[in-house]
């Protein structure tokens, strides 16, 4: 018993010194972590923001805190995932184009973290889906209405094209036509009957259109047009008849019916002929053809006669010649119905022409024998067929020929005389009308005349006399006779040229010109003045000519009638009768003031006018600048000028609200020219801008108001768009409404979850146009009870639960609070938005504990779910055996710490200077190099794992981190010393960790 007591008594000795070595070894470990904890440089990211940078992709950026973290850490608020990287920003991908995110960036120690603000952005817009669905109403034979759902997206679309093509299903048409709505329904008009037409259905966002839905139906069936090529060929008192099918079947053809005076025959749609058998004779039938569709029957075909006899009629028909006209005779038959009339029908074809002579005509029937009938205006030379029939009977006629004779022609055409040393060359083309072959020409000048042959158009006359005038004529001759002359052409000869000395002058704003007078051997009977004018600011042409009598005066003028202003004029003058000498001059008028311009519709944007107009069609010159003049309802004027460049639009700025305005347009040139005619417009009362409000303090309500630029001046109704998104669950939605004007101006939006966007735009046009829009959220509300919450394991003195959100967050997640009773530690724990479950220890064995968790958001915590657990109860072991076991297991471990700790100590007086030194680098599992400080004396900083650097599973048997549920989370115990702790939902380091910290402050 002394010897144990010995052995005891050196032992407690051996413990005692190593225990006083180890206290103050950790008290200087304590002081060294506290200053590492608490240093000055340490802190959360500053300037956190988050801009867009494309419809899928935002990018975080942030400030770093005076001393670098190990890493960063950036938390979506919303579902809870993270990412971590070294840099001061993170781009992050795969999002939902129109959406706001919030994130958390914290600044991640080797023993603690820092957790910043939220931050929020919005990614961009992107083209939008197709829309969700279309059908079809009301469908017609030339319309259709169409129905379609907005796209599944969180942008707000601006509006839709609506694009259509059609193809006829019963002929070979087809068509195509677009449209734009801001509304999800449009009406098809202007379609075919029985046609297949697509749509499709494009929406549009910022970002512009996106893909299109496609979707088809068929327009109705009309009823059809009438058969065409209806025949009808008779024979023993039966008539078959044939058609073809209508040109507009406006559908599929069903059937035909086919009418014989009051008796029907129908037939299918394919059929196209038929015979109608046992008619009687000596009457007439009048045959229609009718085609039909599901939508009924269309137009009749025009009554096609048919008559019954029993003889051909008529016999022995004869063509002869009334003097030039064609007599067509036939011989009289008595058949036993005697016939009402006779048609006669005749076709011409001219011999010397292109000209025709078809034509018809009707004889009342008279007992004669022989009949006959003259064709009125038979052409001269021209081969007629004549045809004779019975009225009714029309499948047998009789018909004969004749050619007429020729007639004199008409006078030659394009008759010119061109003079030369006393002689004079005739030209001249055949007549017009020549009603037959022409044999001969004759030339007269004056009193002496040519003839030439019929081939010749062209003849010169030779030793005329000076100082007299000739009248030349042609005409020609057929085997009927010499036609008619063609009018005297004058032909005078002089032996010197007149006039001379031409100039153009202006008289006011028309030429004049002037020329000298001379004194020939002959005197002139009179001048000849032509001239023709280009005008130099458009097409225009003016080109004329006049004659003034001979007068004995020097100079000579004359002034041109209604000169066209700014306009290149060439005149000439020449003595009648000697047209081979002219004198010419040129001159270009002056400009002149405009014409009015065309002014066009007018159209206002909230306090602007866009003036637009056309070019004057008289501009008279060159115009350099245009006059808008605009005056208000109390006669109050204002103009400005727009230069030539600027044409031809213009916005007016600044104009009155709830005011009439009267608006023209002028030209000038040298002057103003005329105004147009004055338009009116009104400018329309407006929404401001900084008038329309959006307050969203209430979590369900949204309050808008606004005012109007003009408050005395009310507007009949006002056009609402509103577009809603949820921040904590994303569910997006699209609103119109329309108010009517009058009341307050104000509104209520009702039936919003709590933390919603609202996008407000409101105008009083329909069109969209000055519109004033604004945005806010509504103001978030406490969340429900979280959902599913669950004991997952316990033991002796742990419990480890799970839970998922509650139905309703009303606002964006920020953390939880888990609480437990009884509870000898604190009030609880809050822990961070991205848990789904958490261990709670330190409890005691056959205890039954309540938990209460919560979710919180902006608004406060909500409601809390509760479940009651009871830990397991303690091991029931033989007492004896435990306190045996016990006993020597603590004597054993004793020993063995004791001398452990001793040689620890005197080994590491040895060695410490060497340790405080060692600067060795680092390594991966693999052996590979790293640029951190890696190893310890031993003990890893961290680790690179496949290329990423990953917190040890061990670290000499003890985690520095361990992966929970898919996120590194901090251990709960390391060797009974937590390494992180969570400790009011935020990761805090523990106050000791070992001696690792006092060999990592020596390595710094």
């Amino acid at each position: 018993m002394l010897c144990w007591s010995r052995v005891l008594l050196l032992l407690y000795v051996l413990l005692l010194a190593a225990a006083t070595e180890d206290s103050e070894e950790q008290q200087k470990e304590n002081e060294g972590f506290a200053s590492m904890k608490y240093g000055k440089g340490r802190g959360q990211p500053g300037n956190v923001t988050v801009e867009a940078v494309s419809s899928t992709a935002l990018n975080v950026s942030w400030d770093p805190p005076h001393e670098e973290p190990l890493y960063y850490e950036v938390t979506d608020v919303t579902d809870g995932s993270y990412n971590d990287t070294n840099n001061t920003f993170l781009i992050i991908g795969g999002l939902q184009p129109c959406t706001k995110y919030n994130y958390i960036v914290t600044s991640v120690y080797y023993n603690a973290s820092y957790e910043g603000p939220i931050a929020s952005g919005k990614t961009l817009a992107s083209v939008p889906p197709p829309p969700l669905n279309c059908d079809f109403d009301y469908i017609k034979t030339n319309s259709m209405f169409l129905n379609w759902s907005a796209p599944d997206t969180a942008c707000y679309i601006s509006n839709y094209n609506i694009s259509w093509s059609w193809s006829s299903l019963w002929e070979d048409e087809h068509g195509s036509d677009e449209t734009l709505s801001t509304v999800t329904n449009t009406s098809l008009r202007g379609l075919p009957p029985y046609a297949n037409v697509t749509v499709n259905i494009a929406a549009a966002t910022d970002a512009g259109f996106g893909p299109p839905l496609t979707c088809w139906n068929v327009t109705q069936q009309d009823k059809p047009g009438p058969p065409v090529n209806v025949t009808a060929t008779t024979a023993d008192l039966a008539v078959s008849v044939t058609w073809e099918k209508p040109e507009k079947t406006n559908g599929i053809i069903t059937n035909y019916v086919i009418s014989v005076s009051e008796q029907d025959t129908t037939v299918d749609g394919e059929t196209t002929n038929v015979t109608i058998p046992d008619l009687q004779k000596c009457k007439l039938y009048n045959i229609t053809v009718m085609a039909a569709t599901v939508a009924g029957c269309g137009e009749a075909t025009d009554p096609l006669p048919v008559f019954f006899n029993d003889s051909v009629l008529p016999s022995d028909v004869k063509c002869n010649l009334s003097g030039s006209n064609v007599m067509v005779t036939w011989q009289q038959l008595l058949p036993q119905c005697p016939p009402s009339s006779y048609n006669i029908s005749w076709s011409g074809t001219s011999l010397w022409s292109d000209d025709t002579d078809t034509n018809s005509s009707s004889m009342d029937w008279t007992n004669e024998d022989p009949l006959s009938y003259e064709l009125p205006h038979s052409l001269p030379y021209t081969n007629y067929s004549v045809c004779v029939s019975v009225d009714g009977y029309t499948s047998d006629t009789g018909c004969c020929q004749r050619v007429t004779p020729q007639a004199k022609p008409g006078p030659p055409v394009n008759v010119t005389a061109t003079t030369a040393d006393h002689a004079v060359s005739v030209t001249w083309e055949k007549p017009e009308k020549t009603n037959g072959i022409i044999t001969n020409y004759i030339i007269s000048v004056s009193e002496e005349d040519t003839t030439v042959d019929g081939e010749t158009t062209t003849v010169n006359i030779p030793d005329l006399e000076k100082c007299k005038l000739y009248n030349i004529t042609v005409m020609a001759a057929t085997v009927a006779g010499w036609g008619e002359a063609t009018d005297p052409l004058p032909v005078f000869f002089n032996d010197t040229d007149l006039p001379s000395s031409v100039k153009c002058d202006l008289s006011g704003s028309n030429v004049m010109v002037t020329w000298q007078q001379l004194h020939p051997q002959c005197p002139p009977s009179s001048y000849n003045i032509s001239w023709s004018g280009t005008s130099l600011w458009s097409d225009d042409t003016d080109t004329n000519s006049s004659s003034m009598d001979w007068m004995n005066e020097d100079p000579l003028r004359y002034e041109l009638p209604h000169s066209l202003p700014y306009t290149k004029y060439s005149v000439c003058v020449s003595v009648d009768g000697y047209t081979s000498d002219t004198g010419c001059c040129q001159r270009v008028t002056p400009q002149a003031t405009p014409g009015p311009p065309e002014l066009l519709n007018l159209h206002n944007d909230k306090t602007s006018l866009i003036v637009k107009w056309t070019e004057p069609e008289e501009k008279n010159g060159i115009i350099d600048e245009y006059r808008i003049t605009w005056t208000d309802s109390k006669g109050t004027s204002n103009s400005t000028t727009i230069p030539k460049e600027s044409c031809c639009s213009h916005t007016i700025n600044n104009l009155t609200p709830c005011e009439n305005y009267t608006v023209s347009v002028s030209a000038h040139t040298v002057d103003w020219g005329e105004e147009s005619p004055t338009k009116k417009t009104f400018i329309p009362n407006f929404v401001t801008d900084s008038g329309l409000k959006c307050d969203g303090s209430n979590s369900r309500e949204a309050h808008i108001s606004w005012s109007l630029a003009v408050h005395d001046c009310l507007v009949d109704e006002y056009f609402l768009n509103w577009t809603t998104t949820v921040q904590w669950n994303g569910h997006h939605n699209s609103n119109s409404a329309t108010i009517k004007g009058g009341g307050a101006p104000r509104l209520v939006l009702r039936g919003l979850e709590p933390d919603t966007e609202f996008d407000v735009c409101l105008t009083v046009d329909e069109a969209g146009s000055n519109m004033a829009c604004c945005t806010s959220t509504t103001r978030p509300d406490k969340p429900s009870q979280p959902k599913n919450l669950k004991m997952e394991n316990k033991t002796q003195t742990t419990v480890t639960l799970s839970w998922s959100l509650p139905d309703q967050l009303n606002g964006i997640l920020e953390g939880w609070q888990l609480t437990w009773s009884p509870n000898t530690e604190d009030e609880g724990i809050v822990l961070a938005i991205s848990k789904r479950a958490y261990t709670v220890t330190n409890l005691k064995p056959s205890t039954n504990y309540t938990f209460d968790l919560m979710a919180g958001n902006g608004a406060g915590y909500g409601d809390a779910a509760e479940i009651i657990v009871t830990t397991k109860p303690p091991d029931n072991n033989n007492t004896a055996i435990i306190i045996g076991a016990s006993v020597g297991g603590v004597l054993l471990v004793v020993i063995l710490v004791a001398s452990s700790v001793y040689v620890y100590r005197n080994k590491s007086r040895k060695t410490s200077s060497s340790s405080k030194t060692d600067t060795s680098v680092g390594h991966n599992f693999n052996g590979q190099e790293r640029r951190s400080f890696e190893m310890f004396e031993g003990h890893p900083r961290d680790y690179n794992y496949n290329g990423r650097k990953q917190a040890p599973e061990m670290y000499e048997g003890h985690p520095r981190v361990q992966i929970h549920n898919g996120r590194k989370q901090a251990p709960e115990m390391y060797e009974g010393h937590p390494r992180v702790q969570i400790h009011n939902g935020r990761k805090q380091a523990p106050e000791m960790y070992g001696r690792y910290i006092e060999q990592r402050r020596g390595q710094m």
